[in-house]
């Protein structure tokens, strides 16, 4: 039994280690949500992991998750102050990586918000009466609507 208990404590020795190169591999090879996946489940048995929240951070970064790069870059600080510098670029490059992200993001909230929500179908009815008038006065423009004399 002390033999298997031995075993067991070797591997767990090991496995945190390996999951971390993992996860700075797929870091590496732009698998960003496997990142974020893989460190969740690192930070559940080793919470304050610095490695891990970091990996964790810049994965959320690059997809574009602003609020939970965010939370786990603070994080970081709070787990190494020394680190401040790093931390302070890489919210630099979040802040210039996510904007476009952020129209378009902007944009679709927008859009759903016209097609869902109080006075939903009166505004879409509304629209296409506008698009339908706009068509017309496109197409009485292109066309010569004058009585032919005879």
């Amino acid at each position: 039994v002390d033999r298997k208990s031995e075993d067991l404590e070797s591997l767990e020795k090991v496995c945190l280690p390996l999951s971390l190169n993992l996860s700075q591999c797929l870091l590496e090879l732009q698998q960003h949500q496997q990142v974020v996946e893989l460190n969740d489940k690192l930070l559940e048995k080793h919470k304050g992991n610095f490695k891990a929240t970091y990996q964790r951070a810049r994965a959320h970064a690059a997809l574009c998750h602003e609020d939970e790069a965010r939370r786990d870059f603070d994080m970081v600080e709070k787990l190494d102050p020394k680190f401040k510098p790093f931390i302070r670029q890489e919210l630099k490059k979040l802040g210039e990586a996510c904007a476009p992200c952020m129209l378009v993001s902007t944009r679709l909230t927008g859009i759903q918000r016209r097609r869902s929500g109080k006075g939903a179908k009166k505004r879409m009815q509304r629209e296409r009466r506008y698009s339908w008038r706009k068509k017309k006065k496109q197409i009485k423009g292109q066309v010569n609507l004058k009585p032919i004399k005879r």
